[in-house]
């Protein structure tokens, strides 16, 4: 029967790509385990960590776009007004010549 030391069947070799096989080191099973793990913690908090951070980015934008149409909506109210001061001043000026024409039918022209 073949017999096979524990401590055998918990490693493995592991060679680091270019180390030559006589350089090879035992890496134990669950060493490996551990470091997926560990890799896998890693991983995922650098994606958490990139998720708040889209987060954070998202309230910056929607903050600054409520500052943008806030800003649109100020405008707007002052060019209403504007437009309003403009209709005003057109009537008077209308009503100005109106009362100038009315004038001069009842004043003598001196030329």
């Amino acid at each position: 029967m073949f017999h096979v030391k524990q401590q055998d069947r918990l490693t493995h070799m592991f060679r680091g790509g270019w180390a030559p096989r006589s350089q090879a080191q035992p890496v134990r099973v669950c060493d490996t385990i551990a470091l997926y793990i560990m890799g896998y913690y890693v991983i995922t908090s650098l994606i958490k960590e990139r998720i708040s951070m889209i987060k954070q980015l998202q309230e910056v934008s929607l903050k600054s776009l409520d500052m943008i149409n806030k800003n649109a909506e100020g405008l707007n109210k002052l060019a209403e007004f504007l437009h309003d001061n403009q209709k005003q001043l057109n009537m008077l000026a209308t009503k100005v010549l109106e009362l100038e024409k009315r004038l001069e039918k009842y004043e003598p022209r001196v030329n």
